[in-house]
């Protein structure tokens, strides 16, 4: 790939959110409550500015319900201002599920929480994420599409193998049909025809926001790979609305892909 094409460069800022998987359930939602969520607010607050974003980090919308309900009232207006601000964002759906495992009005539920927030802030989702699980089912596609949902990033585990699907293509069940974009590990970079590249920074599992220095390095990173690129913190929606204009350029998939970690469970 020829970076030096890239014009833009839409950075995607994650933590991967795994309810009692390094602690107790409990402990893990104090943490983000107590510290990751206004840690991740002060950061953006001390590097973002009205023209230029360099940090925005993207939730799922189960942490902004669940932090809306339990953080205090100072707490609570303070990121109700980052989210005007733009510093904090969340995706359509609440977490990474077994979708196998779920019916059909289970995953609706999760798909309201985000419909409910957008009503609240004024906002839109067409994106939507699933990290870590490899597969999902097909099952899914419907009720994405009703819900307004146009693009799902699926992050694979790096323990495990991708399906054999392209990069990007359309998922179709039916008459509905989303854009589903795969990548190893949590999120990979993917730079499209038209100049606009994505790149994730993730920071590991319930690890929170980076610190200012390893925002800074990780920056400095980008400016070396894309060296004539505008890189800017950004949505998954942001770039949702870059790959929709290409969506006859992608193949389509009409089969099942299948979650090879559904044994687990069990």
């Amino acid at each position: 790939m020829d970076y030096s094409r890239v014009k833009r460069v839409i950075v995607v800022c994650k933590t991967h959110l795994d309810i009692g998987f390094t602690d107790y359930a409990q402990t893990v939602l104090d943490d983000y409550t107590d510290n990751f969520i206004p840690g991740a607010l002060a950061l953006a607050e001390a590097v973002n500015t009205p023209e230029h974003k360099r940090f925005v980090w993207t939730v799922g919308s189960y942490l902004p319900w669940y932090y809306l309900r339990h953080a205090t009232p100072e707490a609570r207006e303070r990121f109700r201002a980052a989210v005007r601000e733009g510093h904090i964002r969340w995706h359509a759906l609440p977490c990474t599920t077994h979708t196998e495992l779920m019916d059909g009005k289970l995953f609706d539920w999760g798909l309201s929480i985000a419909q409910r927030l957008n009503e609240d802030f004024g906002l839109r989702n067409i994106a939507a994420k699933m990290t870590d699980v490899p597969g999902h089912t097909v099952a899914i596609v419907p009720r994405l599409v009703k819900a307004g949902i146009k693009y799902l990033h699926i992050g694979v585990n790096t323990s495990s193998r991708l399906p054999n699907v392209p990069a990007i293509f359309r998922w179709r069940l039916g008459e509905d049909e989303i854009i589903v974009h795969y990548a190893g590990g949590y999120g990979a970079d993917q730079a499209l025809a038209t100049g606009v590249a994505l790149e994730f920074f993730h920071t590991n599992d319930n690890m929170g926001p980076p610190s200012r220095e390893a925002l800074e390095a990780f920056y400095a990173k980008m400016e070396a790979k894309y060296p004539n690129a505008r890189i800017e913190s950004g949505t998954l929606d942001e770039f949702a609305q870059e790959v929709l204009p290409l969506w006859d350029t992608f193949p389509v998939i009409d089969e099942e892909i299948g979650d090879t970690w559904i044994h687990g469970v069990a």
